[in-house]
């Protein structure tokens, strides 16, 4: 097809009239009063023809043609010219004309709003862009032009997931509670359930582990999941914790579903290993009650998922399983915020400096108090969120000036009577210097500035030197002891 305009052919007008020979006859006059009535107006026609042809060939210029939507598979037609052809359903194939069919010039656009890829497939060997076909994530749109024998695109457009920091796109986690039971919901930036007219877009993995790439998928209707009264997630009442709320895609399907990451000190290290994994049916009966388990509306089987964001319960519930006050916090994933698993601070000590103690430490079975034993490190740490873990570290280099004693180290928190932790060693001789170490971790359950304190001692009377033996220093103050508090996000 060369231009759109089709030239007019003016008709009904002599084309080789008879010359004029200048007299004054009346064989030579035109008497228009008396053949009017009886010829076609020629201009008349010719003027209505080109205003007719001209309006055809606007509408066959872009943006002329209007609006095509299937969603079924589309073989674009040579009286497509101009038009934007929409596709509402994801996996379809757009099928360009024979480009030597409809030749140069011939323009039309294409437009993805289906809530996954689609295809648009070159005619028979004729390529775009140089290759067969392309894909088009949702959103994505071009214009497509022809030279007569391929196609070529430009304007390709859509919603970009570059640097955007966050897996969803115009969207935000929303949480409501109503009869014991907890609602969370996918809504747009504007706080309305998305629509064809407001989508939110999340991007996922490729559905393949092998592959890297990425996916959008594009969510046109209000999407939520109920965590219904009774279901505990596994937390435990009174207590501090975290739901991460997750997406997966389900074979085009979209499944919002939530974790609690956190079973006691053990915690599953989301979007750290396999993404593709399989999730329970919430159930809407009370019973997703286990940590570390995935929970949907409906079961998915080896799907990918996305992470979204988390709620944050820093007082946790007064009884475990009823959802009777949201979430104090709400924060959408994206660049800069920690996986579970992941550490969010360090705050440690280390010494060599020489201290000595006399106070005795019982080794027998009661807990060690404040008040036994030498405080001989501390170290102060102010959490980020009560339902993040506390892992603490630390290491006593002791000795104790007679034969084969006990040395006891006990770790302590603020002024809280009882020890949380205690290890012993035994030393051969005396002034035997010997590391006593202590691993503990624990929900840190508050964002107040708390202090961790070493304190050791022996059972027997006598005098315990730290970071030396009998009184005096040893390694030159390079000894290896010390106290160390990670933050670890849960």
């Amino acid at each position: 097809m060369a231009s759109p305009y089709t030239p007019v052919a003016i008709t009904n007008y002599n084309s080789n009239p008879p010359a004029d020979d200048g007299s004054q006859t009346e064989a030579n006059r035109v008497k228009w009063s008396t053949i009017k009535t009886k010829l076609d107006d020629p201009l008349k026609t010719a003027v209505e023809t080109i205003d007719a042809n001209l309006t055809l060939a606007f509408a066959k210029m872009f943006g002329g043609g209007g609006v095509t939507s299937t969603a079924i598979s589309l073989a674009v037609a040579s009286t497509d010219q101009g038009k934007l052809v929409r596709a509402t359903a994801a996996s379809i194939t757009i099928t360009t004309p024979d480009a030597t069919d409809v030749n140069d010039p011939f323009v039309f656009s294409v437009r993805n709003d289906s809530s996954g890829s689609i295809t648009l497939d070159g005619n028979g060997s004729q390529t775009i862009d140089g290759v067969a076909s392309l894909t088009l994530s949702p959103t994505e749109g071009l214009i497509l032009f022809t030279d007569g024998a391929n196609w070529f695109t430009t304007g390709r457009s859509g919603v970009s997931v570059f640097n955007t920091g966050f897996a969803l796109l115009n969207g935000t986690i929303a949480a409501a509670v109503a009869s014991n039971a907890l609602t969370i919901s996918i809504k747009g930036n504007d706080g309305n359930d998305p629509s064809a007219g407001n989508p939110v877009y999340v991007v996922m993995r490729n559905a393949a582990f092998a592959t890297g790439s990425f996916t959008l998928m594009a969510l046109t209707a209000a999407t939520s999941l109920v965590i219904s009264s009774g279901s505990t997630l596994g937390a435990t009442s009174a207590t501090a914790f975290r739901i991460w709320v997750v997406g997966f895609n389900d074979g085009g399907t979209f499944r919002l579903g939530v974790i609690n990451c956190r079973s006691g000190n053990s915690i599953y290290q989301l979007g750290q290993g396999t993404t593709i994994v399989s999730s329970a049916a919430e159930g809407g009966a009370g019973a997703a009650d286990s940590p570390h388990a995935f929970y949907t509306g409906t079961a998915v089987s080896a799907k990918p998922y996305q992470i979204l964001g988390y709620l944050n319960y820093s007082s946790g519930l007064a009884t475990a399983g009823t959802w009777n006050v949201g979430p104090g916090a709400i924060q959408l994933y994206g660049l800069g915020v920690a996986l579970p698993g992941q550490t969010v601070q360090v705050q440690q000590t280390f010494t060599g400096a020489v201290n000595t103690g006399t106070t005795v430490v019982p080794a027998d079975d009661t807990i060690p108090q404040i008040t036994e034993g030498n405080e001989f490190m501390t170290q102060a740490i102010t959490p980020s969120a009560t339902a993040n873990l506390l892992r603490i570290e630390a290491r006593l280099m002791l000795s104790f000036n007679s034969d084969q004693a006990i040395l006891v180290s006990a770790l302590f928190q603020d002024t809280t009577a009882d020890a949380l932790i205690a290890n012993t060693e035994r030393t051969s001789g005396a002034g035997e210097a010997t590391a006593v170490d202590l691993l503990h971790v624990m929900l840190a359950a508050t964002v107040g500035t708390t202090t961790l304190r070493v304190r050791g001692g022996c059972p027997s009377a006598g005098t315990i030197t730290f970071n030396g033996s009998v009184g005096a220093r040893l390694f030159g103050g390079v000894a290896n002891s010390y106290i160390s508090v990670t933050e670890i996000m849960a």
